[in-house]
């Protein structure tokens, strides 16, 4: 899916790309709302299919804990490890983007980032 092209002509592989730029990412990674790698970019940390796989349910119980006090989705799920942080953030109601790097990478907010 990395040659399907957005509105704005960029492949999907490209928009992605544009997140290495940021101090602190290492990789990222466009997303299905069910899971499905659209495409990413960046070092080979980890198997991206697999952790968009995981993120998926993440962030869907994530909206549900947010429905449960009565707010709109999050507009952002952070993961921190001992060394390594992680960014998923819901780019529309289909795809979301995974941003993962150092710690330092959770001082960013991504959402509504990329306009797809």
């Amino acid at each position: 899916m990395a040659d399907t092209v957005p509105e704005n002509g960029n492949t999907f592989r490209e928009v992605v790309s544009a997140y290495l730029d940021l101090e602190a990412v290492d990789a990222a990674a466009l997303v299905t709302k069910d899971g499905l790698l659209i495409a990413s970019a960046g070092e080979q940390i980890c198997d991206f299919e697999t952790l968009g796989a995981l993120a998926a349910p993440a962030l869907s119980i994530a909206r549900e804990l947010a429905m449960e006090f009565g707010d709109p989705a999050p507009r952002l799920v952070s993961l921190s490890l001992s060394e390594r942080g992680l960014l998923f953030a819901p780019l529309s109601p289909d795809v979301f983007l995974i941003l993962v790097g150092g710690t330092d990478v959770l001082s960013y907010s991504a959402a509504g980032a990329v306009s797809l």
